[in-house]
């Protein structure tokens, strides 16, 4: 009960002389009985292998999403916990995102995801990292950024284990809980060490030196305030 997919294209609105939206090298999704008699199946790994997404905005805001029809009104639902998915691997990711109208450039490789569940928990512990990427506003120098993220979900909460971004010599780190999914309570910790070097080479006319630091409490609850300690 194993399909496999290579070479998968698919294309938005973009032209013909433009990448197409998504390209994936190779994916493999494996299939579980869940019961004969009902004729019900899960899915017990997915493979993706070598995905790149080129998302572009022209100068009119017009990306190269295709516009999606009217949806039919349906009652059914999918609990992505019911589904319990053993294996999710994304592995050498890539996105090339264009705006032209902001303009802002935002590429990151090298990107990688793997989530595991745990039928003991009813929970997904997962991660999501890459250490390649690149943000450049108008005419600023480009900024290299990446990303290291760990975390576990269950039905009733989402915990952030560590969550580490890095922007050149600029770092921040941030440890949180999400309890109630329909009324989010968060709760955590954040750290913040800013290079203000990185940042002046943003802009070629600016010079400044040293480094700022700061942490503290994170703190939300139902209304949209945000409290740092």
């Amino acid at each position: 009960l194993t399909a496999q997919v290579f070479g998968l294209v698919i294309h938005g609105t973009e032209g013909p002389d433009q990448s197409p939206l998504l390209q994936v090298q190779q994916v493999t999704i494996d299939l579980k009985v869940i019961s004969l008699l009902k004729r019900k199946f899960g899915i017990n790994e997915i493979l993706i292998d070598h995905p790149i997404v080129n998302f572009l905005v022209d100068k009119q805001g017009r990306s190269n999403l295709p516009t999606p029809s009217a949806p039919k009104e349906s009652s059914s639902t999918t609990n992505v916990f019911d589904l319990a998915i053993h294996h999710v691997l994304l592995n050498d990711g890539k996105i090339y995102y264009n705006d032209r109208k902001t303009p802002l450039d935002a590429d990151l490789e090298n990107l990688r995801t793997e989530i595991n569940f745990v039928t003991a928990r009813n929970a997904y512990d997962g991660t999501v990292s890459y250490d390649q990427g690149k943000l450049q506003y108008g005419d600023m120098r480009p900024l290299p950024h990446r990303l290291n993220l760990q975390f576990d979900a269950t039905p009733s909460y989402l915990n952030v284990k560590s969550l580490d971004l890095g922007l050149g010599g600029s770092h921040a780190q941030v440890q949180a809980t999400v309890n109630d999914y329909s009324s989010p309570q968060v709760n955590g910790t954040y750290r913040v060490l800013l290079h203000t070097a990185d940042f002046s080479s943003l802009v070629n006319s600016a010079s400044v030196s040293g480094e700022i630091a700061l942490s503290g409490d994170l703190h939300y609850h139902s209304k949209p305030i945000v409290l740092i300690n």
